[in-house]
């Protein structure tokens, strides 16, 4: 059950302004300007995720009480491994009707003037048994965006689908992740004009991370980039062959997952979205090297996804030993007991090993000069 909190002393504004208008791409790339409406996921293309609203305050918080109560079974039961369906999705506001998801990839209009009525419910009928016991990390869904006069949705299976906002009825659904290979989508999409951007989960299942861009028109596929680069490409260096035969292709299985909604820049016409942790995630002995893109923030073209820059501090890193051992742990902390700024590949070091939590690590940190050069 979801509880809807709205103030019983100064009502949103939204609750008084009704209208049938599509939602455009102004309205998206201007939301700052009607604060009465949330229409994505972050409620404005940066993330910034503020509310100009400002009948509730300081003065009358104290004050508010819940108006209404909403069944919308978050919880549903299904599937084998993960059995419960949760609610994680950020509640989608336009014209005094709220938009929301349950896990499975159920979408619920609900008339927030009317104590919370349910208008109507979409079920992508999501095989339950099937997603439950391949998805990664629990069942969620973590909302929707309104664009035009459709509600646009993924489903934890994979699919990214359409919805009539008047009606509830799919218009259209399109396979943009591969369930069996442990790819799944949790994220809300993010419209950038008419294309539909996707990221995916399963970074701990062995999947290759990429974020996804659909023409909303046509359905079709316009780019998609992986996090992860193949054999050639700008970073695939840093994928390095591993002594054991399985990290041959590592890349392959790199993880770098998107499941976190990214943000868009209107100016430079830029997308940023975070790549997440490496696959394996422990051991990086299956995976030497620094594992470009994983662990970063990427700036990609929105309009043919290639990328622009990005950013991988990371705050720790891996020393490979000159007699050939295992590359040793070391933590931006001991940068900075041993009066270190920071470390660059190739250079030679000297170093103490201590045990950690049950690891050992590098410690006592010394560069070393060699050829004149530190």
């Amino acid at each position: 059950m979801i509880k809807v909190l709205i103030s019983t002393i100064a009502l949103f504004s939204f609750l008084f302004s009704v209208s049938a208008e599509d939602t455009t791409w102004k309205d998206i790339s201007n939301a700052e300007k009607s604060p009465e409406n949330w229409v994505t996921h972050h409620g404005s293309l940066d993330g910034k995720r503020y509310s100009g609203l400002k009948e509730i305050n300081r003065k009358n918080v104290n004050k508010l009480k819940i108006a209404f109560t909403a069944p919308v079974g978050g919880h549903t039961p299904g599937g084998a491994w993960w059995t419960y369906a949760g609610l994680e999705g950020t509640p989608v506001v336009e014209d005094g009707f709220m938009y929301i998801t349950e896990g499975w990839g159920s979408v619920i209009k609900l008339d927030i003037r009317n104590n919370g009525k349910r208008v109507w419910k979409m079920d992508p009928d999501t095989d339950q048994d099937y997603a439950g016991n391949i998805s990664c990390c629990g069942i969620n869904n973590r909302g929707v965006v309104l664009y035009k006069d459709k509600v646009i949705s993924h489903t934890i299976d994979g699919r990214l689908i359409t919805t009539s906002k008047q009606t509830g009825e799919i218009v259209s659904e399109v396979q943009i992740a591969d369930l069996s290979i442990g790819e799944s989508i949790t994220a809300a999409p993010l419209v950038v004009k008419d294309m539909a951007l996707t990221g995916i989960a399963g970074g701990e299942y062995g999947i290759r991370g990429y974020v996804n861009a659909t023409d909303l028109k046509t359905g079709k596929q316009l780019w998609r980039t992986y996090t992860i680069p193949a054999p050639g490409e700008p970073g695939s260096d840093t994928w390095k062959q591993g002594p054991e035969s399985h990290s041959k292709d590592a890349w392959m299985h790199g993880g770098g997952s998107t499941w976190v909604t990214g943000t868009y820049d209107e100016d430079t016409n830029t997308i940023f979205w975070g790549a997440g942790n490496p696959g394996p995630d422990w051991d990086n002995e299956y995976r030497p090297g620094d594992n470009l893109y994983s662990n970063s923030a990427l700036a990609l073209d929105a309009d043919t996804g290639k990328i622009k820059w990005y950013n991988s501090a990371k705050g720790f890193g891996f020393i490979t030993p000159d007699n050939g051992g295992k590359d040793v742990f070391v933590h931006v902390s001991a940068l900075k007991a041993s009066n270190l700024k920071e470390l660059t590949d190739g250079q030679a070091i000297s170093y103490e090993l201590v045990e950690f939590r049950g690891r050992e690590v590098a410690s006592n940190l010394k560069l070393i000069e060699v050829n004149g050069n530190k």
